[in-house]
């Protein structure tokens, strides 16, 4: 819904090894040197995906949404690392993520939502004056005075699914269980989140040694391929629905 890209359809999955002849084969050009190694970086984009886009007329069968996602989650962890200097991810998709689900520290801005609601921010002149600046205390009161905002279900199944997300190496766990409120569910409480243990912070090169590459995410890639399995079954409350005096019980006593 923010970038427009379809959540719905295969793993962003493939070999990773491929040599930098690749952009010869297939775009009939050398764009890179043989010591650049066809890694991403800046504006760059890493050789690896070529391949998927061999076929133009199959680039939308694949979940472009839950890749950029996956990748998202594992770029926040490796840049909450105190001696990190740089921010990798999609940037674009988590600061529209922040101003559409907390308003009160979004510019003014008088441009509808349409669809891909990220556009409402890519006009000229909007207004900062009333956001809050370095202010962590007026940061804390807008989000305790915050409301909900329920996402349409009719049409977005798939969008409560609870299993792994993949972007090549990258597995991350999409627990949607965990924020049941987001979809106007009653939330329950907690289980120990999944771990993915082995899976985090892996690395491109990690999945050469395995043949074939298939097999290095095939447990994972199997159960987002039958991700329809494992949707949120609870059903959604026609009002807003709160926490419980018994699941916040439970919260206020494992939180900070």
């Amino acid at each position: 819904m923010l970038l427009g890209l379809p959540v719905e359809g295969k793993d962003v999955n493939g070999k990773t090894n491929y040599a930098n002849s690749i952009c010869m084969d297939l775009l009939e050009t050398d764009l890179l040197d043989d010591n650049s190694r066809g890694q991403g970086s800046g504006s760059c984009m890493h050789i690896l995906y070529l391949p998927l886009l061999r076929h133009v007329d199959r680039i939308g069968s694949y979940s472009w949404g839950s890749a950029c996602l996956a990748y998202l989650y594992s770029s926040l962890c490796k840049n909450s690392h105190k001696d990190t200097s740089i921010f990798s991810g999609c940037v674009v998709l988590l600061q529209a993520w922040g101003w559409s689900r907390l308003p009160s520290l979004a510019p003014v801005n008088n441009n509808p939502f349409t669809f891909p609601y990220a556009q409402k921010w890519s006009a000229r002149g909007m207004s900062y004056n009333i956001c809050p600046r370095h202010c962590i205390t007026q940061y804390r009161n807008m989000l305790d005075h915050l409301r909900p905002t329920y996402v349409n279900t009719e049409d977005a199944a798939v969008w409560t699914t609870c299993t792994p997300i993949i972007q090549f190496t990258i597995v991350e766990m999409h627990n949607s269980d965990r924020v049941k409120l987001q979809f106007g569910m009653p939330q329950n409480i907690l289980d120990s989140p999944a771990s993915l243990g082995e899976w985090h912070m892996r690395k491109v090169n990690d999945q050469w040694n395995f043949n074939p590459w298939q097999s290095f995410t095939r447990s994972e890639c199997r159960k987002w391929k039958h991700c329809h399995n494992h949707v949120l079954a609870d059903a959604v409350m026609p009002n807003e629905e709160k926490p419980s005096r018994t699941y916040m019980a439970w919260y206020t006593s494992v939180g900070f």
